[in-house]
């Protein structure tokens, strides 16, 4: 994502923090606090199936609680933070509305990897393009993320246990 309100900072937790949160509501308050340099998108779902998404920029910062199913991809969709939007990249637009037509409740895992896998827009605007650089698939019933990534390509995708997640499922 990319912003105009860039800023000097220390090195980036936000990720970490967000990793060991018991109540994301509560710890957005504090990350409000931490001095960033540039923005990011963070999506978390806790034990119980609940959602929060996370926009930032280097000053602003805003959470929301989508619905599911829920896209995003490399552009504010919060009304507070569009207008700190440094790049109109065409191609964050066109996957996001590829996406958006595309996805649907209770798809199938099969059915996730084709949606993510999509190339029907060319090279640059498809939701997989020459930029992609991981798609990752979480079931929180299975327990398991299946997760691609291009640096490791050859490998195809790699499913990892959840386990440690316990008795999860989104509602």
């Amino acid at each position: 994502m990319t912003h105009s309100d860039w800023q000097r900072d220390t090195r980036n937790v936000m990720a970490r923090f967000l990793s060991e949160t018991q109540d994301p509501l509560q710890d957005f308050q504090k990350l409000k606090s931490l001095q960033r340099a540039t923005g990011y998108n963070h999506n978390i779902m806790n034990m119980d199936g609940k959602r929060w998404n996370i926009e930032s920029t280097a000053r602003e910062q805003v959470i929301i609680e989508p619905a599911s199913p829920f896209v995003h991809t490399n552009h504010y969709l919060s009304e507070q933070l569009k207008p700190l939007e440094a790049e109109k990249m065409p191609s964050t637009f066109r996957r996001y509305e590829v996406a958006s037509e595309k996805v649907r409740p209770h798809m199938s895992e099969q059915e996730l990897m084709t949606l993510v896998s999509d190339t029907s827009q060319g090279p640059d605007l498809s939701i997989f393009n020459d930029r992609t650089i991981a798609r990752m698939i979480v079931d929180t019933e299975q327990r398991s993320a299946k997760i691609w990534l291009r640096r490791e390509a050859a490998k195809g995708w790699v499913e990892y246990p959840l386990g440690f997640l316990g008795n999860v499922g989104i509602r």
